[in-house]
């Protein structure tokens, strides 16, 4: 177990709490940590925003309102509260600079090894943790002779570098640097190394003090007409070259000030979070001068792109000079080279668990004294990172295709502990018959954590291989991104384990030949998590089609609405894309209520050359089923949200059925209709109930296991034919 300084969104408490260390995954390191650096800035604000109430969380985030609002119109406000519930009962790991010792490199990273010393950054990666994971282009060798305690602000360093490429400042420059932070502390010494000349300003007197400290040329306190005259003595009355925002308000005067006090043809270069309301009147400062505006993406080129942070991948650097990782091995060179000195920036140290007195100092609950640089400190020890290494388990049973009889409540075992998780899967097993959740392992020991606290489950494992050897567990629930949906499900199954997995099952053929294979030599329950025709619509539409003689039409429309290109989910090797992703659901109910398996599959994608709209997001498929039946199935994101998500009518033997996002069954024959009503609920508790049971008596599989295959073989011959232009591709039953 490590210590984790977390923080409870619903009540904004912070605790360091015992957590299973971090899993090693390919393309980074696990770093034991040595010291964390903590910023009164971003950090400050996530940790006042959490201590606030409902009311004051829902000001701060309108937009999340909406949300709340729109969800609960779709779902109804029970799933809707199940969700928003999950959410705040979330523990969040802070920290996002810190710097510690490689224990153990992951697969494909290369200039690093262990025992190095690096320094770390990004949110959800370098935590105030004894042990983090992270990703190979977000960790950076420490020169000799730099201690862990400076090199932990690297990462703070790096946005003071970004914030001043972005300036674009001439060789002998001029500069103002406005809000003298830490942040701006930080860039006001850099800019000094580069021999620019540097007038910093604040509102504080002690922070233009430290400045003047640091060795600045001059400083002033204020925000109005006097900075204005003392600039321009400072620079003879031409202006600065540049002005560094890095001062955080709701204010517009910081930006119309820098406005003032940068040349004709000045820049200003904005890095804290402030207002920016600039008229382009012929009466603006800014149209006057021509001066740009330019923003700073906070550590620098590579930020929030999931290619660079997450797998690795580099920018030339013939194009891109200054990348998060450039920018990091930037700032520590300084630090090696004496260049910059972090004296009189770093104001406080604390063990890591005092890290409720050191977060004090940012919302007010300690002393009154002035807080630039706070630091945590972790104990040395010598015991290695534990890392969960994945390894195949061998067999220890073989059931030739049934489960084997549990008579004691159903031991689960979960892997992966998401807000899906969270909010709708695991308030969904409350009922579902004889259980126990035993175990449970996520990539991040704080989700494991949260979850263990909110479901009781009794133990938190290093990892799936840790899981698997459980003799408690008797069933696993793979819950994890769809990635590694196929990989675990295998493995469970060789481990002896009775499996539900979230679907997808497999994200192409080759990985579903391997569960295919693993089901037939392992044997046991396997159920893929297709809710939809456990609901009361679902049956009802099931058995409405029963009465009636086939073969039918079928036209299935899902409003599914847009989700951001860069999302998981749209990644190929990681959710598949979304027809893929979620399109088995669909295919499974229409294979459920006739009763008849998908034989082929023609579709095409919206040809929009305008590239508003995702093509594999939106795509028209004919399928046909070995009944006769014809389905149509639309899956679309370009329409609007907030319209009901699913119809289907069916149309066949003289009637016709339409069921309207599963609330609503209507039949119309012979002149006759008949309506059916049913609540909100999406079948995932029935689901959950089924599965239990199947596990506990040795029953058969809820959904029979060459269902399960056909579905994702009809999503793999839709996204097939679209990508040829709408050719017939047979599907394999």
């Amino acid at each position: 177990m490590i210590q984790q300084v977390v923080q409870s969104f619903r009540s904004g408490e912070l605790s360091v709490a015992e957590v299973q260390p971090p899993s090693l995954r390919a393309g980074g390191v696990l770093v034991r940590t040595a010291a964390s650096a903590i910023s009164s800035g971003t950090e400050g604000s996530t940790f006042r925003t959490a201590r606030r109430s409902l009311v004051g969380k829902a000001k701060e985030r309108p937009d999340l309102v909406r949300q709340v609002l729109d969800t609960a119109a779709r779902e109804g406000v029970g799933a809707t509260i199940r969700k928003v519930r999950a959410r705040l009962d979330t523990l969040k790991g802070l920290g996002y600079a810190a710097a510690g010792e490689v224990v153990v490199i992951g697969r494909g990273v290369e200039g690093i090894a262990a025992g190095d010393r690096v320094a770390c950054a990004g949110v959800g990666y370098a935590c105030h943790a004894e042990m983090n994971w992270v990703p190979r282009n977000l960790v950076a060798r420490i020169p000799e002779g730099v201690p862990y305690e400076d090199a932990a602000f690297a990462t703070l360093g790096a946005i003071s570098l970004q914030g001043i490429h972005q300036a674009e400042i001439p060789f002998g420059g001029s500069v103002a640097v406005i809000g003298l932070g830490l942040i701006g502390q930080i860039t006001a010494r850099i800019l000094q190394a580069g021999g620019f000349r540097v007038f910093g300003i604040d509102v504080s007197p002690v922070a233009v003090a430290e400045a003047l400290r640091g060795g600045i040329d001059d400083a002033a306190c204020g925000s109005g007409e006097e900075i204005a005259t003392l600039v321009d003595a400072f620079t003879a009355r031409r202006g600065v070259d540049a002005a560094i925002v890095t001062a955080s308000t709701n204010s517009g005067v910081v930006v119309d000030l820098a406005g003032e006090i940068v040349r004709d043809r000045g820049v200003v270069s904005i890095v804290g979070g402030v207002r920016i309301d600039v008229p382009r009147s012929v009466s603006s400062v800014f149209y006057e001068k021509e001066a740009r505006i330019v923003l700073s993406r906070s550590y620098g080129p590579g930020r929030y792109d999931p290619d660079y942070e997450e797998r690795g991948f580099d920018y030339p650097i013939g194009y891109v000079r200054w990348t998060e990782g450039r920018n990091l091995d930037l700032f520590l060179d300084l630090l090696a080279r004496g260049k910059v000195s972090l004296d009189g920036i770093v104001t406080h140290r604390f063990d890591v668990s005092q890290a409720d007195e050191a977060f004090g100092l940012l919302s007010g609950d300690g002393d009154d004294e002035r807080s630039l640089g706070i630091v945590l400190r972790y104990p040395e020890r010598d015991d290695a990172a534990e890392a969960s290494v994945a390894t195949l388990p061998a067999s220890r049973e073989k059931s030739g295709g049934r489960a084997r009889v549990v008579d004691r409540p159903v031991g689960l075992g979960l892997i992966g502990a998401g807000n899906f998780a969270r909010g709708t899967l695991l308030p969904s097993l409350e009922g579902a018959g004889p259980h126990r959740i035993e175990a449970v392992t996520t990539s991040s020991g704080i989700t494991a954590h949260a979850a263990q606290e909110r479901f009781g489950i009794a133990r938190a494992h290093g990892g799936p291989e840790e899981l698997f050897a459980d003799e408690n567990v008797d069933a696993v629930m793979i819950l994890t991104r769809h990635d590694s949906h196929a990989e675990l499900a295998t493995r469970a199954m060789a481990a002896g384990k009775q499996v539900f997995v979230e679907k997808p099952l497999a994200l192409d053929r080759d990985q579903l030949q391997r569960v295919e294979e693993a089901r037939l030599e392992h044997g046991g329950a396997l159920m893929v998590g297709y809710n939809r025709r456990f609901s009361a619509a679902g049956a009802a539409l099931a058995t409405t089609l029963s009465k009636l003689h086939g073969p039918f039409q079928i036209d299935y429309r899902i409003n599914a609405g847009p989700i951001a290109r860069d999302h998981w989910y749209q990644d190929p090797e990681v959710g598949g894309g979304r027809i893929i992703g979620e399109g088995g659901h669909f295919v499974d109910l229409l294979i459920h209520v006739l009763g008849a398996l998908p034989t082929k599959a023609s579709a095409h994608a919206l040809a929009d050359r305008s590239e508003r709209w995702l093509a594999s997001d939106n795509v028209a498929a004919s399928l046909s089923f070995d009944d006769g039946s014809v389905a149509t199935l639309r899956y679309v994101s370009s329409g609007d949200k907030r319209y009901p998500k699913e119809r289907i009518e069916v149309l066949g033997d003289g009637a016709v059925v339409v069921l309207e996002d599963l609330r609503r069954l209507e039949m119309h024959r012979g002149g006759k209709r008949t309506v059916q009503r049913f609540k909100s609920g999406k079948g995932h508790r029935e689901e959950l109930a089924a599965f239990v049971e199947s596990v506990a008596t040795g029953g058969l599989d809820p959904i029979p296991f060459g269902e399960l295959v056909a579905a994702s073989e009809a999503t793999f011959a839709i996204v097939e034919s679209a990508a040829r232009g709408g050719v017939l591709v047979p599907i394999r039953g």
